[in-house]
């Protein structure tokens, strides 16, 4: 379906293709897989380079800069380092509960940023004419 993101797992991977597994909740309880080309995999799973400026900032989209020398922003990745502590201590890589460690990782830091869709609407109550991300 165009447009519409998917959950799925990779199931095997060869030297030119990857099968995923899609998740059967979504597909009304039918099992589908799908053969993907692996360098289609590699292009749309490669972390994203920000544009750093002359100023050392990390340029965003929409404008937006991240300064990490930012009181603000250092305020931010301290509350987001005291939120993942508890999982941190507990995070063994060779446990096999550590997949949903991982994925509780990503919620807590979620929760900790102010993340607005334009699918849900802007909240007016917070600051939107900054360039900060720290003010966000």
């Amino acid at each position: 379906e165009a447009g519409i993101t998917k959950i799925g797992k990779i199931s095997e991977v060869d030297d030119k293709s990857v099968v995923v597994s899609m998740d059967p909740f979504e597909n009304y309880g039918k099992e589908i897989s799908l053969d993907v080309k692996k360098k289609d995999i590699i292009t749309l799973n490669n972390p994203h380079i920000f544009h750093k400026e002359h100023n050392g900032k990390l340029s965003l989209e929409d404008g937006i800069h991240c300064d990490y020398k930012n009181k603000l922003v250092k305020a931010k990745m301290v509350e987001i380092c005291l939120c993942l502590a508890p999982l941190v201590d507990k995070l063994d890589f060779r446990e096999t509960d550590c997949l949903e460690m991982q994925k509780e990782a990503i919620r807590r830091i979620r929760s900790c940023l102010n993340i607005v869709t334009f699918q849900i609407g802007v909240d007016r109550s917070r600051l939107a004419r900054s360039d900060c991300v720290g003010r966000l």
